[in-house]
């Protein structure tokens, strides 16, 4: 509806989302999701090691209201989470959606650089027609 210039009713909260030039969904998996993949004209994969990866995660998660409040919970909240990435294959599974997004993406980014980068780079791209990155190893 949005790609027709309709706007849409969002299904979990009371907020109207209205159609604009570019759309932008946050999806893991790009086009690999089929209930998503017909309405995707472009996939922008950001490229990020694990470790970075896992200490922004870490970071996010520790600097809610809720484990600011509450230290104990903070630190179970990190060694869980830590343990399931170390032994319980969440690790895998993290790289495993990684090479998912970047075998199947229009354009890479490279995650260490700046947002401000990252922001330069994204524009410009769209600006240009799709290009499809070669299939990678």
């Amino acid at each position: 509806m949005l790609k027709q210039g309709l706007k849409v009713h969002t299904p979990n909260a009371d907020r109207v989302v209205e159609p604009h030039r570019f759309i932008l969904l946050e999806e893991p998996f790009g086009r690999a999701r089929a209930a998503v993949a017909e309405y995707v004209d472009m996939v922008v994969a950001i490229d990020l090691p694990i470790d970075v990866a896992l200490a922004r995660r870490l970071v996010r998660d520790i600097n809610t209201p809720q484990m600011a409040a509450d230290p104990q919970a903070a630190r179970d909240h990190v060694e869980t989470y830590c343990r399931k990435f170390l032994f319980e294959s969440r690790r895998e599974l993290i790289l495993a959606g990684q090479r998912c997004a970047l075998e199947n993406c229009d354009l890479v980014l490279d995650g260490t650089k700046p947002v401000a980068a990252l922001t330069v780079e994204l524009l410009a791209a769209l600006d240009q027609p799709p290009k499809r990155v070669a299939q990678r190893s």
